[in-house]
């Protein structure tokens, strides 16, 4: 069997600060991978403070940032970000979603749309027309 190890991985970790995407993050570090631990907002920030310090205590490398990956710059920048400081990315994951809560009859257009860009939109809008590293 190959080996399957993350040593030397660069894996990008769409709002891998907490939760699923922060045990992710910490897995892949513990493996030996650099992470890119990427957060939504201000109320994110200290876990992905936490999950970067796990990460490196670990025995990976991880650095946090912040972006709205339902814009497409902010995930060229989180991409750009991952290159410069590690030099490639070899695995991207994605576990950023939104969760509505309230019954459906009470959803209207525009929380849809805004649940729909936050879910799937990023995950269309990095795989377009692939860039060199």
């Amino acid at each position: 069997m190959p080996n399957q190890s993350l040593k030397e991985k660069v894996v990008v970790v769409g709002a891998g600060a907490k939760n699923l995407g922060g045990l992710i993050s910490r897995t892949f570090g513990a493996d030996g991978a650099s992470v890119v631990v990427h957060y939504h907002g201000d109320s994110a920030k200290a876990s992905a403070d936490e999950t970067v310090k796990a990460v490196k205590a670990a025995g990976g490398d991880a650095f946090a940032i912040q972006g709205d990956l339902t814009k497409v710059p902010a995930v060229a920048e989180l991409f750009d970000e991952a290159v410069k400081r590690f030099g490639r990315v070899d695995i991207a994951i994605n576990t950023v979603g939104k969760v509505l809560k309230k019954p459906i009859v009470e959803t209207t257009e525009e929380d849809y749309d805004s649940m729909f860009a936050t879910t799937l939109k990023r995950r269309t809008s990095s795989s377009g027309k692939r860039r060199s590293t």
